[in-house]
């Protein structure tokens, strides 16, 4: 039965209370201390600031353990989040922050006096499957970013079908988050984590331009799981590896090398194909390396239709767009009513809409 983020989350808290939940060098934080921090920044959000259920919170934050506890904090008051990077010129975050009707931005200033409450009750503001969870940026047609709407039903279903997709087990994985949090790929490590009462260990920003440090990180860490593009990954000496069990790449073409490096020292190589819209569509081990070109299948909850310019699916052999159904799928764009019609359209396979993605690929045997 699927059920909201923070529903999720305070299971794990229940459920494995003294499991490091966060660690970012050498601050760790269990799922219990993270769930009291969490509610005192709510409890902070919603008395001091007036965050009120619905409200689109930015968030622009060093990365750190914080980073983590104001996410689920914003979550907790009832509202959504969108993550804003320190790099982005102040003419972006002007234009977001007007888009989002935000009367705050969570900075790393405002975190710290929230952090010295003391109310660490849990908010008495739950969010339904259906309300919005977060927004993520991505550049406009126009030059101004769109925002990219997803639910808590998005989240979840999403975070479990993905799990299942890629081969993740019930045991305990120490989950290595590379990305910047500004990235919907961001969404599926933290909430993977945190969701599976996993450990989600936060590397530093710089940490992919030392590969041997990054190696040796990986090493003392015990790292289980990471994602990241096939040449960051292809970088990575696995043999050197000790505690690794898979990988998944996205956003590039994957390297012959990539399979041989990863098959050779019994890692798992999965190949991502998504988009912001729908997060992961499609995932696909590879276990051979005529894989590496393939997207796989479509996730539990979503299904996939190749078409051709007039909407009909195409047959075996043929190329077509590709374009996806199903539970993942964002509820369009903040304040864009033409951009959503354009790629959120009426499904003619099904009920319900139909995500076009712009990207043709090549429809082949089951």
């Amino acid at each position: 039965m699927l059920n909201t983020i923070i529903t999720r989350f305070e299971e794990q808290v229940e459920k494995v209370p003294e499991q490091n939940a966060v660690v970012f060098g050498q601050k760790k934080l269990n799922y219990r201390q993270l769930d009291k921090k969490s509610n005192i920044v709510a409890n902070y959000l919603i008395k001091n600031c007036q965050v009120k259920h619905g409200d689109i919170v930015p968030l622009l934050l060093d990365r750190s353990e914080n980073m983590i506890v104001a996410i689920i904090a914003v979550l907790k008051a009832g509202a959504a989040y969108t993550a804003l990077s320190k790099q982005y010129p102040q003419n972006r975050i002007d234009f977001i922050r007007e888009q989002t009707n935000a009367a705050i931005i969570v900075d790393d200033k405002l975190l710290s006096q929230a952090l010295v409450g003391t109310d660490s009750s849990n908010p008495d503001c739950k969010h339904g499957i259906q309300d919005l969870a977060y927004v993520v940026y991505t550049s406009g047609t126009t030059g101004h970013p769109k925002g990219v709407l997803h639910s808590n039903l998005s989240v979840t279903s999403h975070i479990d079908s993905y799990w299942k997709a890629i081969g993740l087990s019930d045991e305990h994985y120490n989950m290595l988050f590379l990305v910047n949090y500004v990235f919907s790929v961001a969404t599926t490590q933290i909430f993977g984590a945190l969701l599976h009462g996993d450990t989600l260990v936060i590397s530093n920003s710089n940490a992919v331009e030392d590969i041997d440090h990054l190696e040796r990180y990986i090493n003392t860490e015990k790292i289980n799981y990471f994602q990241c593009t096939p040449s960051l990954a292809n970088s990575i000496d696995f043999s050197r590896l000790t505690s690794v069990k898979t990988v998944a790449v996205a956003g590039e073409k994957i390297p012959r090398s990539l399979f041989t490096n990863t098959h050779d020292n019994q890692v798992t190589l999965v190949n991502v194909y998504g988009q912001s819209e729908f997060h992961a569509g499609t995932t696909n081990i590879i276990n051979t390396v005529d894989d590496i070109n393939k997207i796989g299948h479509p996730v539990n909850g979503m299904r996939a239709y190749v078409v051709d310019g007039k909407m009909n699916e195409v047959t075996e052999g043929q190329i077509g767009e590709i374009c996806f159904s199903g539970n993942q799928l964002a509820n369009g764009y903040l304040n864009l009513e033409l951009e959503t019609q354009e790629h959120f359209i009426d499904n003619p396979f099904d009920k319900g809409v139909l995500c076009a993605t712009g990207d043709l690929v090549k429809k082949i045997a089951e």
